[in-house]
Formats: C-alpha cells, sequence, structure tokens
C-alpha cells in the first residue's frame, strides 16, 4: 500500500504485436533481442506529434483507500460518467505508471496489496487486460512514463529499497530496452508528459523543481524557472491540452500550499489566475474530449477524495457525478 511521508477475446493493434492467443497470456518472443537490452543513446526515437484531445473516454485502474490494501477496479470517464468494468486485470495495485502507445493502455509495476512491487507488464484494449510475457525494468513505484513516437518512455521512481532510481527505458510494445544514456538525477513523484516532439519532465532533485526535456537521445535541463508549490514528496499532476501543458501543484497541506495551475508552452511555465480543486496529493489526471479530467488524491487530513473536476484552460469545474471510490496513487490515462 502507499505510505505517505505523514474474459473476452481481446485483438490488440497490430502494431503492438501483444497478443498470440485470444484469451491467454501473450506469448511475445522477448528473448529474440534479450530482454534489458542496453541501445546506444544516438539511436534517436522517431518524436512524431502526441496529439493532446484524449480520446473518448479515459481508463482508471487501483489505487489506495486509506484504509484496505491496494484496489484492483478498472472504470472508464468519458467527460459526463464513469462506468465500472467488470474485468479482470492486473494484481490489486498502487503507485504504478500507465500510458498509451498507438490506442493500447500498458501498466506497469507499483506496490501491491501485498506490500510487494511487482515488475509485471499489462495492456488494456477493447476493454480487456492482457499480460504481456516480458521481461521489464526492475520492480519500482511512482516512476514516469509516456509516449514518444513509437515507444513508451519510463523514468525513474522509487526502487524495492526506497531508493530513488535514474534510469531511463523505452517500450515498443513487444519488449522492454534500457537506454544508455545519461539523464536527470534519481527522481521519484516527478511528472512528464509530451509536447512538440519531445518529453517533458518535471522533477525536484534538491530545493526547487526542474524542467527536463527527452527526445529520444538526450535529457536536457532547460534551465528555466519551474513552478513553485512543488515539494520532493507531495505528487502533482501534469497532462497535456491545448498544445501546451498543465500543471497542477500537489501537496495535502493547502494551507500551506493551495493547490495552483501552470501551463508550459515548450519554453517558460506561467501561473494562471484561476481557482481549481482544492488542494491535495496524488490525484490522477488526463485529457477526455478536449478538457482534463481531475479525480481523487488524499488532502491535508489524510482524507482520501473521490470527487471528479474537468479543465477546459480556462475555468475548472466540479462535476456532480458518482464515480470510483475515494483513493490516490491510482494511475489513469487515455488511448
Amino acid at each position: 500500500m502507499v505510505h505517505l511521508p505523514l474474459a473476452t477475446c481481446t485483438l490488440l493493434p497490430a502494431s503492438l504485436l501483444l497478443l498470440a492467443a485470444c484469451g491467454s497470456r501473450t506469448g511475445l518472443d522477448a528473448s529474440r533481442d534479450g530482454p534489458g537490452t542496453t541501445v546506444d543513446a544516438g539511436a534517436t526515437v522517431d518524436a512524431a506529434p502526441v496529439g493532446d484531445a484524449g480520446g473518448a473516454s479515459a481508463v482508471l485502474f487501483g489505487g489506495y483507500d486509506g484504509v484496505t490494501p491496494a484496489l484492483s477496479d478498472t472504470w472508464t470517464f468519458d467527460g459526463t460518467a464513469w462506468t465500472e468494468l467488470q474485468v479482470a486485470g492486473p494484481s490489486s495495485r498502487d503507485s504504478a505508471v500507465m500510458a498509451a502507445l498507438h490506442g493500447t493502455l500498458v501498466l506497469f509495476g507499483g506496490e501491491a496489496a501485498t506490500v510487494t512491487r511487482p515488475s509485471d507488464t499489462w495492456a488494456f484494449a477493447n476493454s480487456a487486460w492482457t499480460m504481456v510475457d516480458t521481461s521489464g525494468p526492475p520492480p519500482r513505484t511512482y516512476a514516469v512514463m509516456a509516449p514518444l513516437g513509437d515507444v513508451l518512455v519510463l523514468y525513474g521512481g522509487l526502487s524495492a529499497a526506497d531508493f530513488p532510481l535514474s534510469d531511463t527505458w523505452t517500450f515498443n510494445g513487444t519488449r522492454w530496452t534500457q537506454v544508455s544514456v545519461t539523464g536527470p538525477p534519481g527522481l521519484s513523484n516527478a511528472l512528464m508528459a509530451p509536447l512538440n516532439g519531445k518529453l517533458v519532465l518535471v522533477g525536484v532533485p534538491d530545493t526547487a523543481a526542474h524542467t527536463w526535456t527527452f527526445d529520444g537521445a538526450t535529457w536536457t535541463d532547460l534551465g528555466v524557472t519551474s513552478p513553485t508549490g512543488l515539494s520532493a514528496v507531495e505528487r502533482a499532476v501534469m497532462a497535456p491540452l491545448g498544445g501546451k501543458l498543465v500543471l497542477v501543484t500537489g501537496d495535502n497541506n493547502p494551507a500551506l500550499r493551495p493547490a495552483t495551475t501552470w501551463t508550459f508552452d515548450g519554453s517558460s511555465w506561467s501561473q494562471l489566475d484561476v481557482t481549481g480543486p482544492p488542494g491535495r496529493s496524488y490525484a490522477v489526471m488526463a485529457p477526455v474530449r478536449g478538457k482534463l479530467v481531475l479525480f481523487g488524491g488524499v488532502n491535508d487530513g489524510n482524507i482520501t477524495l473521490g470527487d471528479t473536476w474537468t479543465f477546459d484552460g480556462s475555468t475548472w469545474t466540479q462535476l456532480n457525478v458518482t464515480g470510483p471510490s475515494a483513493r490516490y496513487a491510482a494511475v489513469m490515462a487515455t488511448p
């Protein structure tokens, strides 16, 4: 569980090659190139633009409600209503990572209800989960993962021994590959999202937040003034919208640091003069139908939250909807 500081036949897209047989674990030949193969950082990934309008529905999985060991339910949100899917999938867990690759969601790692850290990989498409039979990064929690061209890029997180990690991995739908590249220092509770053909990562390695970009070959510290109100241990949320990134600061003591909303255009951060969700940590946020959807988290009283908010680029709106139970450290992404 999170520790705060205080059977349908599914055919995935052919490009992923994820299913070997209907209803079975995927039989990927991960050994043909060798799991965990290290590649030269000079092999630049094709950084095709990634849309930020969001698909028809976001998908939410798992999390921790503060009482029950980690959850394993799957929900979708179409911009208006939440729907629980009665599907079998990954084991109960929180603090995993999930991102979309060619319309299929890929989930990795996290912390299980047994307080172990699995290193399994799962794919979600056509309303069904499939376990991907491939070796990948070592176990970790609170990593970040986002799409870049034809791969997903995973960075950092907390190791099984709770040490911040600084490794970079890619997943092409078939296998994981460790990238031989020097990146940011070891980070957990960082944020990462695509913008203008690169990945933007925000983290707090020392006393202030830093902003890096990754083009598939090189990590670059932009040296720009990053959002204030971020701390190393209270997770914020970030997602693309309207050609920019939107970041909502995360802190479970709003009296000290109320939540603020920032945008990043690729070169500089700007704080928006808007009133949004009350301060919280470990919420989730994803684009759906041209808006951002934010759900859950935990507040300064260690009370888990189950509220749903949308942001259209200028205004935050709390929706009067019934959805997942209150939780934090779930994962949510849009195919």
